[in-house]
């Protein structure tokens, strides 16, 4: 089963103020932002973002390179980095050992700074990374832990649609994952 960690998702609110952010700007993330990322993801998952900047850096110009098949977007409040989202393709020897995935898109996770959550960047993020994938396939899987209710609705919302709890993904992702979403992409 999952983390079962609600605190480490955003509260559920489904009625909470949700405010946007003004001046959002969305956008590939390029080398210099490996900082803010690994800022955002040591607020999430504890730790130091020095020992995260390194990895994020690796990853970033590995996918600059075309090493990896995988996307990575920034939101910006101003000129501050509060949240990030990932895509990738995931093929057969990243699938190995793994029970009820197919070879296709996965959205990956979206963080959000804990301050500006639930103002609609989570959304605006997941739409970006949606609109770069309908230029590379016709479907796209997402997969959720069960107590990441904010993240759930909001897949529904977009047309995720639940097709399986009988998976199980690869090591480093989501581990314990529990709902199996696909979403048809129209061009």
């Amino acid at each position: 089963m999952g983390r079962r960690n609600t605190g480490f998702y955003a509260p559920y609110r489904p009625s909470a103020s949700r405010d946007g952010v003004a001046d959002l700007v969305l956008r590939d993330a390029g080398i210099d932002d490996a900082a803010a990322i690994a800022r955002i993801h040591a607020e999430r998952h504890g730790g130091s973002p020095a020992d995260t900047e390194g990895a994020v850096a690796r990853e970033l110009t590995r996918i600059g390179a075309g090493e990896i098949e995988k996307y990575v977007c920034v939101a910006l409040a101003g000129a501050r980095v509060v949240g990030f989202g990932r895509c990738s393709r995931l093929g057969e020897a990243q699938l190995a050992g793994c029970r009820g995935l197919s070879p296709g898109c996965y959205l990956g996770g979206v963080v959000v700074e804990i301050a500006v959550r639930r103002r609609g960047i989570g959304r605006a993020l997941t739409l970006h990374r949606l609109d770069w994938l309908r230029a590379r396939t016709n479907e796209v899987f997402y997969f959720a832990d069960l107590v990441n209710r904010p993240s759930i609705d909001l897949h529904a919302a977009l047309g995720f649609e639940k097709i399986s709890r009988d998976f199980s993904v690869p090591p480093g992702l989501l581990e314990g994952a529990d709902i199996l979403s696909r979403m048809e992409l129209c061009g």
